[in-house]
């Protein structure tokens, strides 16, 4: 059994020079990819220091206020 390195470089050296430069560069994208992200925080988590309540009501109140000057009959 083959192990993953050598299976890469039998089909690397199977491609063209200039699929070889991408799978060079696909490469080097991979290794400058950070490796553990930091999980993204709730908006709930985010807001819960802060002393203000933000109801259903309120959202759909801005909503209403911001589209309200919404052009309804757009001509291209």
């Amino acid at each position: 059994m083959m192990v993953v390195e050598e299976e890469i470089l039998q089909r690397v050296r199977a491609l063209t020079p200039e699929q070889q430069a991408k799978v060079r560069e696909y490469a080097d994208q991979l290794l400058n990819q950070p490796g553990d992200r930091t999980p993204l925080k709730s908006l709930e988590g985010l807001w819960s220091s802060h002393s203000f309540d933000l109801t259903d009501e309120d959202i759909e109140k801005a909503r209403r206020e911001l589209w309200s000057a919404f052009p309804r009959d757009v001509n291209p």
